[in-house]
């Protein structure tokens, strides 16, 4: 289990107590937790709630967000009073501006949590108004960054060895088309561990090296009928001119 952390600016200061902002989060909760890597999530939201529901003697009817800015400062001073270092402040800043919406995220993969990361930022571009920015962070976001960084830098340097090896293949071959012929087979391991999109986790990145290792023995094999080629001509360069 990680986690997935939205954190939201508002933009202006209190603004978290606006009931907008406060929707805008409770919507961001029930997307997050409609994605099938998310057990759960939660934000201040949750608090505000909870708190309007004891203020009218834990009626089950009144775990709603406030309706006003004021009725919500009314809330947040009474939680002040009772608490003033309570849990709600690991939500929130203290000039009550910027939040963060937590998800605990089951990670079943690093291509699930690129996934994660990619439809929670469309969702934050999609539906949040102007005013409020928000950045995704947490340890799903460290993962998906650290597998687009795996997967770039390989393409990145297993290309250009590939590219490299097969220039090394027409001059050792003399021939472009037949050492691009010979570079086939083994660009093939490759082409059938990648997906359409991304690499898969395992074998991917271990294919290339498997290729690579492999080449030595190719050009091996293929020097010496070329060098016992080229003897032959020589030895019967003679009596091929002595036919003509």
């Amino acid at each position: 289990i990680v986690t997935l952390e939205v954190m939201v600016d508002t933009g202006r200061e209190g603004g978290v107590k606006e009931p907008e902002v406060l929707r805008q989060l409770e919507k961001l909760e029930t997307f997050l937790e409609s994605q099938p890597t998310v057990s759960s999530a939660q934000s201040i939201a949750d608090y505000f709630k909870d708190l309007r529901r004891a203020f009218f003697d834990n009626d089950q009817r009144e775990y709603r967000l406030p309706e006003t800015r004021e009725e919500a400062a009314q809330y947040l001073l009474l939680y002040e009073m009772d608490k003033p270092d309570g849990d709600i402040r690991e939500y929130v800043t203290f000039d009550y501006r910027q939040t963060r919406v937590s998800a605990r995220v089951a990670l079943a993969s690093s291509n699930a949590s690129v996934e994660l990361v990619n439809k929670t930022q469309a969702y934050i571009d999609r539906e949040f108004p102007s005013e409020m920015t928000a950045t995704i962070a947490g340890l799903s976001q460290l993962y998906a960054n650290m597998e687009e960084y795996i997967r770039s830098s390989m393409i990145q340097g297993f290309g250009s060895a590939f590219v490299g090896i097969l220039i090394v293949f027409w001059i050792q071959l003399r021939s472009i088309p037949l050492g691009t012929i010979v570079m086939i087979p083994h660009l093939m391991p490759i082409a059938i561990t990648f997906d359409a999109s991304y690499p898969r986790p395992s074998i991917a990145r271990t294919a290339p090296s498997t290729a690579l290792s492999l080449l030595p023995q190719t050009i091996h094999r293929l020097t010496p009928p070329r060098r016992t080629r080229r003897a032959f001509t020589a030895s019967n360069a003679p009596g091929m001119s002595a036919t003509r």
